[in-house]
Protein backbone atom coordinates (compact mmCIF):
# COMPACT_ATOMS: atom_id res chain seq x y z
CA UNK A 1 0.00 0.00 0.00
CA UNK A 2 1.32 3.41 -0.77
CA UNK A 3 0.48 7.08 -0.89
CA UNK A 4 2.69 10.19 -1.08
CA UNK A 5 3.87 13.77 -0.03
CA UNK A 6 7.33 15.37 -0.28
CA UNK A 7 9.23 18.53 -1.18
CA UNK A 8 12.59 19.86 -2.43
CA UNK A 9 14.45 20.20 0.86
CA UNK A 10 16.86 17.80 2.49
CA UNK A 11 15.42 14.31 3.02
CA UNK A 12 15.53 14.44 6.82
CA UNK A 13 13.55 17.67 6.89
CA UNK A 14 11.11 16.27 4.35
CA UNK A 15 10.01 13.48 6.67
CA UNK A 16 7.49 14.27 9.32
CA UNK A 17 8.37 11.24 11.40
CA UNK A 18 11.53 10.38 13.28
CA UNK A 19 13.14 8.24 15.96
CA UNK A 20 11.10 5.46 17.48
CA UNK A 21 12.68 2.15 16.56
CA UNK A 22 12.73 1.27 20.25
CA UNK A 23 9.52 -0.73 19.99
CA UNK A 24 11.25 -3.05 17.53
CA UNK A 25 12.83 -4.71 20.54
CA UNK A 26 9.41 -5.87 21.74
CA UNK A 27 9.05 -9.61 21.37
CA UNK A 28 7.58 -10.73 18.06
CA UNK A 29 5.56 -13.30 20.00
CA UNK A 30 3.30 -10.42 21.06
CA UNK A 31 2.01 -10.42 17.49
CA UNK A 32 0.57 -13.92 17.74
CA UNK A 33 -2.63 -15.26 16.25
CA UNK A 34 -4.81 -13.40 18.75
CA UNK A 35 -3.28 -10.12 17.58
CA UNK A 36 -3.73 -10.75 13.85
CA UNK A 37 -6.99 -8.83 13.92
CA UNK A 38 -5.38 -6.10 16.01
CA UNK A 39 -2.57 -5.76 13.48
CA UNK A 40 -5.10 -5.34 10.66
CA UNK A 41 -7.02 -2.74 12.70
CA UNK A 42 -3.92 -0.69 13.56
CA UNK A 43 -2.52 -0.88 10.04
CA UNK A 44 -5.91 0.31 8.87
CA UNK A 45 -5.54 3.45 11.01
CA UNK A 46 -2.04 4.11 9.63
CA UNK A 47 -3.15 3.43 6.06
CA UNK A 48 -6.08 5.81 6.50
CA UNK A 49 -3.75 8.46 7.96
CA UNK A 50 -1.46 8.03 4.95
CA UNK A 51 -4.40 8.27 2.54
CA UNK A 52 -5.58 11.48 4.15
CA UNK A 53 -2.10 13.02 4.22
CA UNK A 54 -1.61 12.07 0.58
CA UNK A 55 -4.89 13.83 -0.23
CA UNK A 56 -3.75 16.86 1.82
CA UNK A 57 -6.81 16.36 3.98
CA UNK A 58 -6.68 18.01 7.41
CA UNK A 59 -9.11 15.34 8.63
CA UNK A 60 -5.92 13.27 9.15
CA UNK A 61 -5.79 14.94 12.57
CA UNK A 62 -9.03 13.14 13.54
CA UNK A 63 -7.06 9.87 13.74
CA UNK A 64 -5.00 11.23 16.65
CA UNK A 65 -6.09 10.91 20.25
CA UNK A 66 -8.08 14.01 21.27
CA UNK A 67 -6.74 13.91 24.84
CA UNK A 68 -3.02 13.39 24.40
CA UNK A 69 -0.94 12.89 21.25
CA UNK A 70 2.56 13.41 19.91
CA UNK A 71 4.15 13.36 16.46
CA UNK A 72 7.95 13.13 16.39
CA UNK A 73 9.67 14.02 13.13
CA UNK A 74 13.12 13.38 11.72
CA UNK A 75 14.30 16.97 11.99
CA UNK A 76 15.42 18.30 15.37
CA UNK A 77 12.56 20.81 15.53
CA UNK A 78 9.84 18.35 14.49
CA UNK A 79 8.20 17.72 17.83
CA UNK A 80 4.46 18.25 17.71
CA UNK A 81 2.65 17.96 21.02
CA UNK A 82 -1.12 17.90 20.75
CA UNK A 83 -3.56 18.09 17.87
CA UNK A 84 -3.11 21.82 17.25
CA UNK A 85 0.66 21.44 16.79
CA UNK A 86 0.18 18.37 14.56
CA UNK A 87 -2.42 20.24 12.49
CA UNK A 88 0.00 23.17 11.99
CA UNK A 89 2.72 20.70 11.02
CA UNK A 90 0.49 19.04 8.44
CA UNK A 91 -0.56 22.41 7.02
CA UNK A 92 3.14 23.15 6.41
CA UNK A 93 3.54 19.89 4.49
CA UNK A 94 0.36 20.39 2.52
CA UNK A 95 1.71 23.72 1.23
CA UNK A 96 4.74 21.97 -0.30
CA UNK A 97 4.87 20.47 -3.82
CA UNK A 98 5.09 16.87 -2.55
CA UNK A 99 3.09 14.05 -1.06
CA UNK A 100 4.25 11.36 1.33
CA UNK A 101 3.36 7.68 1.41
CA UNK A 102 4.55 4.37 2.73
CA UNK A 103 4.96 0.83 1.50
CA UNK A 104 5.23 -1.67 4.36
CA UNK A 105 6.98 -5.06 4.22
CA UNK A 106 6.65 -6.16 7.83
CA UNK A 107 4.39 -5.16 10.71
CA UNK A 108 4.25 -6.26 14.35
CA UNK A 109 1.51 -5.31 16.79
CA UNK A 110 0.49 -5.96 20.35
CA UNK A 111 -1.78 -4.70 23.09
CA UNK A 112 -1.88 -3.98 26.78
CA UNK A 113 -5.35 -4.74 28.01
CA UNK A 114 -8.31 -3.48 26.02
CA UNK A 115 -7.29 0.18 25.83
CA UNK A 116 -3.67 0.40 24.66
CA UNK A 117 -1.82 -1.04 21.68
CA UNK A 118 1.41 -0.61 19.71
CA UNK A 119 2.46 -1.09 16.12
CA UNK A 120 5.90 -1.30 14.52
CA UNK A 121 6.31 -1.39 10.73
CA UNK A 122 9.27 -1.57 8.41
CA UNK A 123 9.23 -0.64 4.75
CA UNK A 124 9.81 2.44 2.65
CA UNK A 125 8.77 6.06 2.68
CA UNK A 126 7.74 7.34 -0.75
CA UNK A 127 8.26 11.01 -1.52
CA UNK A 128 6.32 11.86 -4.66
CA UNK A 129 6.95 15.32 -6.05
CA UNK A 130 4.28 17.20 -7.92
CA UNK A 131 6.86 17.19 -10.75
CA UNK A 132 6.34 13.42 -11.11
CA UNK A 133 9.63 12.38 -9.49
CA UNK A 134 9.54 9.82 -6.68
CA UNK A 135 12.21 8.90 -4.17
CA UNK A 136 12.13 5.85 -1.90
CA UNK A 137 14.02 5.33 1.35
CA UNK A 138 14.03 2.63 4.04
CA UNK A 139 11.65 3.57 6.83
CA UNK A 140 10.48 2.34 10.23
CA UNK A 141 7.41 3.44 12.14
CA UNK A 142 6.47 2.98 15.79
CA UNK A 143 3.05 4.01 17.06
CA UNK A 144 1.17 3.83 20.33
CA UNK A 145 -2.62 3.79 20.25
CA UNK A 146 -5.43 4.39 22.75
CA UNK A 147 -8.92 2.96 22.36
CA UNK A 148 -11.45 5.84 22.44
CA UNK A 149 -15.16 5.51 21.77
CA UNK A 150 -14.69 2.13 20.08
CA UNK A 151 -11.88 3.26 17.74
CA UNK A 152 -8.08 3.17 17.88
CA UNK A 153 -6.56 6.67 18.06
CA UNK A 154 -2.89 7.50 17.58
CA UNK A 155 -1.17 8.76 20.74
CA UNK A 156 2.43 8.55 19.49
CA UNK A 157 3.51 8.57 15.84
CA UNK A 158 7.27 8.23 15.47
CA UNK A 159 9.40 7.07 12.56
CA UNK A 160 12.98 6.80 11.40
CA UNK A 161 15.10 6.35 8.31
CA UNK A 162 17.55 3.58 9.16
CA UNK A 163 21.02 3.96 7.71
CA UNK A 164 23.61 1.33 6.84
CA UNK A 165 26.24 3.07 8.97
CA UNK A 166 24.29 2.89 12.18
Amino acid sequence: MSSTLGFPIDRRSALMLGGGAALAAVSATAAGAADATLQVELRGVIDEFTRRVHARDLAAIDLFDPVDCLLVGSAVDELCIGRDAIRAHLEGYYAMPLRIGFSWRRTLAGREGAGAAWLWSEGEVLLDGDDGKTSRSPYRLACLFARRDGAWRIRLFSGSEPTADG
